[in-house]
């Protein structure tokens, strides 16, 4: 998620991209690495997710929290983070209600703000999620945008157990097109894509970012 407030480059990313913008991570550790974002240069970084390391997932991991990576960056970075109090309500915290909230919320800041020069206001990002698509049609009137990225068989820190071992590259891999599987920058370019100006008149879209693998 993005919005309008006040540097490195890589290959990844085109530089500049999240100038201007905040962008609000949920899973920021876990699922979208958000170091990955910081050579579109947002000039702030919110980071949620249950731990703030990710040697949960990956025992190799420097054990720097991902949001200190990010604020030596320069970045401008505020740091929540949410514990769910059972296991029945771990799935249930994430998926369902946080979905709703952080939509919620995040909508309800955007709203209050300045629109950017090309006329956008903001941009929301689900992963996966149906409720984004709807939250679409909620807050076309604001001129805020809300799709939808959709991550096939991806090395990410929650996966890492399975997309690190011989015997889960070679199951997974087959199902994609391209074989192989996704990297983390796959899905963080994508994602910047979606909170660009270059998104314009788009709303509302489910985005796969998966080789092909739902087209076949």
């Amino acid at each position: 998620m993005s919005a309008p407030i006040p540097s490195s480059t890589t290959a990844s990313l085109s530089s500049q991209q999240l100038l201007d913008k905040i962008a609000i991570i949920i899973g920021a550790v876990s699922a979208l690495d958000a170091r990955l974002l910081l050579p579109a240069q947002p000039t702030g970084v919110v980071c949620a997710d249950l731990q703030p390391v990710a040697k949960v997932h990956v025992k190799e991991e420097d054990a720097k929290a991902t949001h200190e990576v990010i604020l030596e960056s320069g970045c401008k970075i505020p740091y929540p983070s949410t514990r769910p109090q059972t296991p029945f309500d771990v799935p249930l915290s994430i998926n369902s209600r946080g979905v709703f909230l952080d939509c919620k919320y995040a909508a309800q800041q955007i709203i209050t703000q300045e629109s950017y020069l090309s006329g956008n206001r903001g941009y929301i990002i689900n992963m996966a999620s149906t409720l984004g698509l709807t939250v679409a049609l909620d807050s076309a009137n604001w001129s805020i945008h809300c799709n939808v990225l959709c991550p096939g068989f991806t090395k990410i820190a929650m996966l890492k157990s399975v997309t690190d071992v011989e015997a889960g590259q070679a199951r997974l891999g087959p199902f994609n097109p391209f074989t192989g599987l996704g990297e983390p920058e796959d899905i963080s370019k994508a994602a910047v894509f979606l909170a660009s100006d270059d998104v314009s008149w788009v709303t509302g879209a489910a985005l796969p970012v998966d080789s092909g693998y739902v087209a076949q």
